[in-house]
């Protein structure tokens, strides 16, 4: 071969290199696929020395990414959190050398949700054993931007209580624009909301006597409206989602729903319907989203519903009825929903391959979904993103998600260490 003809050669095996290149690339852009920019392969693990697991992701005005969860098994839990640079490599800054680790208490301890305030600081919901086999008080801890103990809050940074003397059940907690901070949990069969101000005291001008309680719901979400109105989201009976509304000083907004509580029945169907603990958003247009699990016929399916604001039901999803179900597979549920901003909607949630247990390995999903309800087709295959990030028989969990810059980070756990991943939404 001459030369000029090996250089002819090499030019157009450039060419094609550069196209294939492109078309990768345009490829690794579509709706659902993992985005390998993010920690070299799009996945980030975090290993705390236990199982540990991912509740919640909060982003900074820096673009920085705080991950709160929990390293536990055996207990106590340990409060566990880390911070990720955009490019998911760890930033130092935070704690120590980029992750903390923080004991509530020489009691049994359970983390069950994380909020951030105004501030950037973070709040940490939990529960307590005081006894043998009995989790019949609660713990609030705060951490500073930083990830220290912020010791301004409560007694030493920790608020103590109970919200009754059964079995309680913390659920969700909510920091107000106002600094009033509301923590959700249940005793004896009924939700609670509890009011703590700024500085971790109990606040006794929310309610009454600094509490409301909901006889017969299960709740597990609070959410807030930029009208000052606060939503109590859950199930009741067998099949029916609720929101209740309150008034910024916790009374029962009758201005919302029907007397104060917005409901849609999931008919057709039997089986109980389980509102997963923070499977509930508000969209950018103020509609209330609320995911949920329908135990039927021994399966678990993907319930997802639409609220006006107002709380009257979406009759513009799920074919008039306000809501729609989806059988994924043998064991799927929904544990967080990103509204975007043209309507449609992403559901993070998990799927296990056996409902009784026998087959402990399950999979992230993404369910890509319209403003109406059906699936958005060209997000993943037909709508769905399931993977196991190489691991069939590993329990890979989702239990939060957000939007950044554009994608999707969800968080969660995998092969006993917390998981970050990132997705593509490109519509192109």
């Amino acid at each position: 071969m001459g030369k000029r003809a090996a250089r002819l050669w090499v030019s157009a095996a450039l060419a094609l290199v550069v196209i294939a290149s492109s078309a990768q690339s345009v490829h690794a852009q579509e709706p659902g696929q993992l985005d390998t920019t993010f920690a070299g392969d799009g996945v980030k693990r975090l290993d705390f020395g236990r199982t540990d697991y991912a509740l919640s992701a909060f982003v900074d005005d820096r673009g920085a990414l705080t991950i709160g969860g929990a390293a536990s098994l055996p207990l106590p839990d340990r409060v566990a959190a880390a911070r990720l640079r955009p490019n998911g490599r760890i930033d130092t800054t935070f704690g120590d050398d980029g992750k903390t680790t923080i004991r509530p208490g020489a009691d049994g301890t359970y983390v069950a949700a994380w909020a951030s305030d105004s501030f950037g600081r973070l709040l940490v919901l939990g529960g307590r054993e005081t006894s043998q086999f009995a989790n019949n008080a609660f713990y609030l801890m705060r951490l500073t931007r930083n990830g220290r103990l912020d010791m301004r809050f409560g007694d030493d940074g920790l608020v103590n209580g109970r919200l009754g003397s059964g079995f309680n059940e913390m659920q969700d907690v909510l920091a107000l624009p106002t600094g009033r901070i509301l923590i959700l949990g249940s005793v004896d069969g009924s939700s609670i909301v509890k009011a703590y101000s700024a500085h971790g005291a109990h606040d006794r001008a929310f309610g009454t006597n600094g509490e409301i309680r909901i006889a017969g719901l299960r709740a597990a979400a609070l959410l807030y409206q930029p009208s000052g109105r606060i939503l109590i989201v859950g199930a009741r009976t067998q099949r029916r989602l609720t929101v209740d509304g309150l008034t910024p000083s916790g009374q029962t907004d009758e201005a919302f729903g029907v007397n104060g509580r917005a409901t849609v029945s999931i008919s057709g169907s039997t089986g109980s319907v389980f509102v997963p603990p923070g499977a509930a958003a508000l969209s950018a247009n103020g509609e209330i989203v609320v995911g949920a699990e329908l135990e039927s016929n021994f399966e678990l399916d993907t319930i997802v519903a639409t609220f006006k604001p107002d709380g009257r039901v979406n009759r513009a999803f799920g074919d008039g009825k306000g809501w729609r179900r989806f059988n994924l597979g043998a064991a799927d549920g929904p544990n967080a929903i990103v509204p975007l901003q043209d309507g449609r909607l992403v559901v993070v949630g998990d799927i296990a391959n056996d409902l009784f247990g026998d087959d402990p390995s399950s999979d992230l999903f993404l369910l890509g979904l319209k403003a109406d309800g059906r699936r958005w087709r060209s997000f993943g295959s037909d709508g769905l993103v399931r993977t196991d990030f190489g691991n069939a028989d590993d329990a890979v969990f989702a239990f939060d998600a957000r939007l950044v810059s554009g994608r999707l980070v969800v968080v969660g756990g995998s092969r006993d260490n917390m998981l970050v991943a990132r997705f593509f939404l490109s519509t192109n």
